[in-house]
């Protein structure tokens, strides 16, 4: 019974056949029936019915709670059967632990995470100190990689990436395995990039991709996954320098990638999915439109390859259209714009609630309509109605949890930026929305660096300009909390480098933990799911859980925070009854110099506030700033810059 299940299962693996997985199974349950508990084989059935209901799972997509339960079940009854000494107890570990990461994948328990971490760690010990086993050691190592993309923990990726480059000593160029060890490095180094955005470990990673593809030549299996991996990494420094020969190189890559994956190939809608977005990239910097036709050609053909019901089919409704909407610019077809409408329209009902390509989509939707308005074609109803639907699309992207706080900051200006030029009703909403976010990014950012980076990349008149806009809506009390929001914003954590949530750990133990808590949740959530090619509909709604978990999480942190004595304010913006306090000792004059116009309003005490339009423009502030600095300059003489030095 047993060597004809394996027998059966290795034909599934050539077939891809259903029929012969489940009649591989069949045979392993009458070997399990024939072996009674005591029977020396019982261990070794148990396995390979648990191997056979695992790969049942994932061939289902399914991963129902109990079609996970089982194989794990007969991986942990075989183990408890194969104790410390036996030769097959570290696959057997490998085995269980690989479908406990998978559990954990799905429903988030940590408990499976930590026993699957403690395995993986028992097998790595054990099997690098046999060379018998070097191979398990191997599979135990890129079975940790999978604990990266699972977990929060930011030291996790740092473990694998050292755990890889520790078994690359144990592997020589003339191994089998080191080029899948290679490739699995440069994925990793890929990742943490991606992270961290240190450029060192993308061009390491670039490197260790090419040293695996010379080991995968012409013929060779693992050729095409070397082929994508290399060509996506340089597509990605290209992005990140732009190189012209890097992204070159990408696409001569990627279309060798896809003439191995041929009509029929599983991986072909892929592989496709990638030589279009290379190309069409390459027409943006370069701006030959054949490279944009020819990205379309491959795009339609990929959608046609995920029909309604596959996981992809949004991400290819996306990408079609996003390159159908760059050639509308390029040679103004109606059609063109039309289509890339109904696809987005399309991508977009297919997304769950906190789908984080929700976040492009939307903003891909704004711009699509903002093209309808100025070609004046108007897809649906009026000028007005596109308009509205532009900031509509805007708003939701910039409201949305799962784009993460940059993500979502960029498009609350971008909402900001067509609100104040086409003068919509969303303004000042945009402004406030803009200010909201920007403040909760930076109080949530411990690095300096990263608040530095992250302002400079920022408006700096964003407050004063959210304080006109105010001032326009004939709201001078709001203009007021703009105004001061900004105030703090620049002061508060920029000169004295420090953020409102520093002040914590003046609190106490409770309140220091609550810091620690809220800029741990922060970081995470500033990381947007992910939702890669190939993952069925039950594991992106298992991460939407996972995400909607931690929101709710953040949001019970930053209450906790507002209970503590002087945060009950946090992260909200200050209010006007609270800042006319400032007045009591008379009226406080505030000047507003923007690019619409300059005013002055004035605070008294107990009265409301006053705004008073000056007649003088912003351009002729700067003339004279401009004069009064070339003025100073020129009358201080060597000696009195001497005098001050020691004054």
């Amino acid at each position: 019974m047993t060597d004809a299940g394996h027998c059966i299962l290795a034909r599934y693996k050539r077939t891809q056949d259903r029929r012969d997985l489940d009649q591989a199974i069949k045979h392993f349950e009458r070997a399990s029936d024939l072996c009674p508990v005591d029977h020396p084989y019982r261990p070794a059935t148990l396995s390979n019915l648990a191997t056979a209901k695992f790969v049942s799972c994932q061939v289902n997509g399914t991963y129902l709670d109990l079609d996970l339960d089982i194989p794990i079940s007969l991986f942990q009854d075989a183990l408890d059967m194969r104790p410390t000494g036996h030769p097959d107890r570290p696959l057997t570990q490998l085995h269980l632990a690989i479908a406990l990461l998978s559990r954990f994948a799905k429903r988030g328990y940590q408990a499976d995470a930590d026993a699957a971490k403690e395995l993986l760690n028992e097998v790595r010990n054990v099997s690098l100190a046999d060379s018998h086993l070097s191979r398990v050691a191997l599979l135990a190592i890129k079975t940790s990689a999978l604990f990266c993309f699972h977990t929060d923990d930011p030291h996790a990726v740092d473990e694998v990436i050292s755990l890889h480059y520790d078994a690359l000593g144990y592997y020589s160029t003339a191994n089998d395995q080191r080029g899948q060890l290679l490739c699995n490095l440069g994925v990793m180094l890929a990742t943490r990039f991606e992270r961290r955005g240190n450029s060192q470990d993308l061009d390491e990673a670039i490197a260790f991709e090419r040293e695996a593809l010379y080991l995968h030549p012409i013929g060779h299996t693992d050729r095409s996954s070397s082929l994508n991996n290399l060509g996506n990494q340089l597509s990605i420094r290209f992005e990140h320098r732009g190189n012209d020969q890097d992204l070159d190189e990408a696409i001569v890559l990627s279309r060798e990638a896809l003439a191995l994956h041929s009509v029929g190939h599983t991986d072909r809608s892929s592989s496709l999915n990638n030589l279009a977005n290379q190309l069409s990239i390459r027409f943006e910097h370069q701006g030959n439109v054949q490279d944009l036709d020819e990205a379309i050609v491959l795009s339609r053909e990929a959608l046609a390859l995920r029909p309604v019901g596959h996981t992809d089919r949004s991400s290819s409704l996306y990408n079609l259209a996003s390159h159908l909407s760059a050639r509308f610019q390029y040679r103004g077809t109606a059609q063109d714009l039309n289509e890339s409408l109904e696809n987005l329209c399309c991508a977009l009902t297919l997304l769950t609630q906190h789908d984080p390509h929700q976040s492009m989509v939307h903003q891909s939707l704004a711009v699509v309509y903002l093209l309808f308005h100025r070609s004046e074609l108007h897809a649906a109803g009026d000028s007005s109605d596109s308009m509205n639907a532009v900031m509509h699309h805007f708003k939701a992207a910039a409201n949305l949890v799962s784009g993460g706080f940059l993500g979502r900051l960029r498009a609350s200006l971008d909402w900001v930026r067509h609100a104040d030029k086409y003068a919509h009703g969303t303004d000042l909403e945009a402004y406030a929305t803009s200010m909201q976010l920007l403040d909760a990014y930076m109080s949530a950012t411990a690095s300096v660096s990263s608040r530095h980076h992250t302002m400079k990349n920022f408006p700096s008149t964003l407050a004063v300009d959210a304080a006109s806009c105010a001032l326009r809506r004939g709201d001078v009390c709001r203009a007021v909390e703009l105004l001061e929001q900004g105030r703090t914003l620049i002061w508060t954590q920029m000169a004295r480098f420090r953020t409102p949530l520093d002040n914590l750990q003046d609190h106490g133990a409770h309140a220091e933990a609550l810091m620690k808590k809220f800029r741990d949740l922060s970081s995470i959530l500033d990381r947007p799911p992910n939702h890669s090619e190939g993952m069925s509909r039950v594991d992106i709604e298992a991460e939407v859980t996972r995400y909607r978990c931690l929101v709710k999480n953040w949001n019970t942190a930053l209450d906790d925070i507002r209970k503590i004595k002087g945060f009950d304010c946090f992260l909200l913006a200050p209010l006007f009854s609270e800042l006319q306090g400032a007045a009591r000792n008379g009226p406080i004059i505030i000047l507003i110099a923007s690019k619409s116009s300059c005013n002055a309003i004035i605070v008294p005490h107990k009265e409301s506030p006053v705004s008073v339009e000056l007649t003088i423009t912003v351009e002729k502030l700067v003339q004279l700033v401009n004069t009064l600095q070339r003025t100073v300059e020129k009358d201080t003489s060597p000696q009195d810059l001497h005098q001050e030095k020691y004054t």
